[in-house]
């Protein structure tokens, strides 16, 4: 009778002892993968974020073969059968209307869109690689080394980042490669002083220890043992990133210190319709929905792989 018992109760945890072997045997990048599609906001959120870029990405196609209008184009057909721009959804053939120089908006939307996510994804792209690394050295070295990264996180810290921007803007306008570059350049202190925290927190547990007594290198150990456990930290920082990216791309625009015109985008499209809110609300609420929606996803997106990579939720 109390073999049966032992056998019953025993069962669980063998199957829990078998669920993780299979979680390692995955792999930590595939497995907090798997733990991410499992939440279905997440996959949600993954799939409206991937629509969105991918509808972004494919402008050029979408004007020329099923909108049939250019970015720049201006439609005097709309004065030639009466109308003034800017004109509602739906007139003239315009689907979300046209902005007040009588050019396609859900053009220019999608455009614009491209123009956002790349300098937001390119932002961060910069800026979780140089921050990651920079926190890495300077968490798992310290000392002087530490110091010197600590140094420079200030300065930077320090310098109120708006008014470099503008300043570089009456010098040279930038375009979208280069905004997105110093863009990055500004915002990856943020990241250095979380992942530094983390690994200042690592760099003295007992695998690290015994990875350093095995005869471990120092890249090993930081790239093998210390990188995996700040993951979760890193996805979130690049989440914030992004949305960080765009928020200051959409300011400069405002300010008329961004993209030049007439390439669009989400920010200087909300700059230039300010003037329209009451007259021409659909010039508004074209680039701000999808502006919303783009973020919402983002913030989401990143929340969900932080759950998913975050080292004391594994075994769960």
């Amino acid at each position: 009778m109390s073999q049966t018992t032992t056998q019953v109760t025993a069962g669980p945890d063998v199957q829990q002892v078998t669920s993780r072997r299979k979680s390692q045997s995955r792999g930590f990048f595939l497995s907090g993968f798997i733990r991410f599609l499992s939440a279905p906001l997440n996959v949600i959120s993954l799939v409206v974020f991937i629509i969105i870029t991918a509808i972004c990405y494919s402008s050029g196609f979408i004007a020329t073969n099923i909108v049939h209008q250019e970015r720049d184009t201006i439609d005097f057909n709309l004065l030639t059968q009466g109308f003034q721009p800017p004109v509602g959804p739906g007139v003239g053939g315009h689907i979300l209307g046209t902005d007040d120089l009588g050019r396609d908006l859900l053009v220019r939307v999608l455009y614009g869109g491209q123009v956002s996510i790349t300098v937001g994804l390119l932002a961060a792209i910069f800026s979780v690689f140089v921050g990651t690394a920079m926190g890495l050295i300077a968490g798992y070295f310290g000392g002087k080394v530490d110091d010197a990264i600590n140094a420079i996180v200030q300065i930077i810290f320090n310098v109120p980042s708006l008014f470099l921007l503008i300043i570089l803007s009456l010098f040279f306008k930038p375009d979208i490669l280069s905004l997105s570059i110093i863009i990055g350049f500004l915002i990856w202190p943020g990241g250095t002083r979380q992942i530094r925290g983390q690994v200042l927190s690592l760099r003295n547990r007992e695998y690290v220890d015994a990875a350093r007594v095995m005869g471990a290198s120092n890249v090993r150990i930081l790239l093998k043992h210390i990188l995996p456990n700040v993951v979760s930290t890193m996805l979130v920082v690049a989440g914030f990133d992004i949305v960080g990216a765009m928020l200051t791309e959409s300011g400069l625009s405002y300010l008329g210190f961004g993209i030049s015109v007439p390439i669009p985008s989400w920010g200087n499209m909300l700059s230039d319709s300010q003037l329209f809110f009451t007259t021409a609300p659909w010039m508004v609420y074209a680039p701000a929905i999808a502006f919303f929606i783009t973020v919402l996803c983002v913030y989401l997106i990143a929340d969900g792989l932080r759950d998913a990579f975050d080292p004391r939720l594994r075994e769960r």
